[in-house]
């Protein structure tokens, strides 16, 4: 099962970055009132690669290893049965004022996004993109803390800092920010204030653990 929430982790980054990238292209065709809300996957990426020169390498062998997995698995005389993995995602909800401290509306508004679209059931689904299917992946709030004690998933951490921006900061207490739940356990999802007009951003397959995640401002949740 843990082989199954490996690769499981390692298709939603890719699919997050994917995304997330697609989005930034499409909004230099919006109107120039939201045509500088960006996201920053892809800045990302450019400062992760000049901070690690060895990224590029481990993100060509995480697409070669995916590659061979899929060849596998496409080709074995015996199909395996149809499994859906379930990925526990753990919230570090980042506040500075009342407002960025959101609702768990708000947060369980953004998990039924994830799993419509991940399960292809969202109501805008069409086939003018026939590589869109179910992807036999859903989300839910983590029950279990690192250490096995329960949990609802959700960590609100109170910051003085009243605005992150895109260096990964939010990504460690020591910075005002939230440390990340081991990503071969967890999803992590940092919510708060990114100021500079930033959505938010991945992290690629093969970047350090600690980072490992997704960042969401907190007006661009749910």
């Amino acid at each position: 099962m843990r082989s199954f929430l490996f690769w499981g982790l390692t298709f939603v980054s890719i699919a997050f970055v994917v995304s997330t990238a697609h989005a930034q292209t499409s909004l230099t065709i919006e109107d120039s009132s939201i045509r500088h809300r960006v996201c920053h996957t892809m800045g990302n990426l450019d400062r992760l690669m000049h901070k690690d020169s060895q990224l590029a390498s481990r993100m060509s062998l995480i697409e070669r290893q995916t590659q061979t997995y899929l060849h596998e698995m496409t080709t074995q005389s015996v199909q395996p049965a149809e499994m859906v993995v379930t990925i526990p995602v753990v919230f570090h909800i980042l506040y500075n004022t009342a407002a960025e401290n959101i609702s768990e509306a708000q947060i369980m508004s953004q998990l039924d996004i994830l799993n419509e679209d991940f399960r292809r059931l969202n109501a805008d689904q069409d086939d003018v993109w026939p590589q869109a299917a179910d992807s036999q992946i859903e989300f839910c709030l983590a029950s279990r803390d690192p250490q096995g004690n329960p949990t609802d998933g959700i960590l609100r951490v109170s910051t003085n800092v009243s605005s992150f921006g895109a260096n990964d900061a939010m990504k460690f207490s020591s910075q005002g920010g939230s440390d990340a739940w081991p990503a071969s356990d967890y999803m992590n999802f940092w919510v708060c204030d990114l100021g500079s007009n930033l959505l938010g951003y991945a992290q690629f397959p093969g970047g350090p653990s600690a980072t490992d995640g997704i960042v969401c401002n907190y007006t661009a949740t749910g």
